[in-house]
């Protein structure tokens, strides 16, 4: 009887120690699996930021060519209008100094 009390006892100690073996093991695995998740969950938000950063860089340059390009046909309208102001600018000179002719004649 002692001697079964012993075996159950040695059973026990055995037990208890294999259990907090494997609540270690448990515990380290856990652990890297922790790990595993930062490390991934750190990788994508880097991957994110790369993305967001090209994208704005894209969008960026896009930006700058359709600013250039309106500032170039703002150049180009602005210099007709004047082309065009400069011609009917003579053309009416022309005609008020007809009409001041026809009218008052020529002295």
């Amino acid at each position: 009887m002692l001697e079964a009390l012993q075996q159950i006892k040695e059973a026990e100690t055995r037990n208890e120690q294999l259990k907090q073996q494997l609540q270690e093991k448990l515990q380290s695995e856990e652990s890297e699996q922790r790990q595993i998740v930062l490390e991934k969950k750190k990788q994508l938000q880097e991957e994110s930021a790369k993305i967001i950063a090209e994208r704005e860089d894209s969008l960026r340059l896009k930006l700058e060519q359709e600013d250039q390009a309106l500032k170039k046909d703002a150049a180009k309208t602005k210099d007709q209008m004047q082309a065009n102001y400069e011609r009917l600018k003579e053309t009416a000179v022309q005609k008020i100094i007809e009409r001041v002719i026809a009218q008052y004649g020529s002295q």
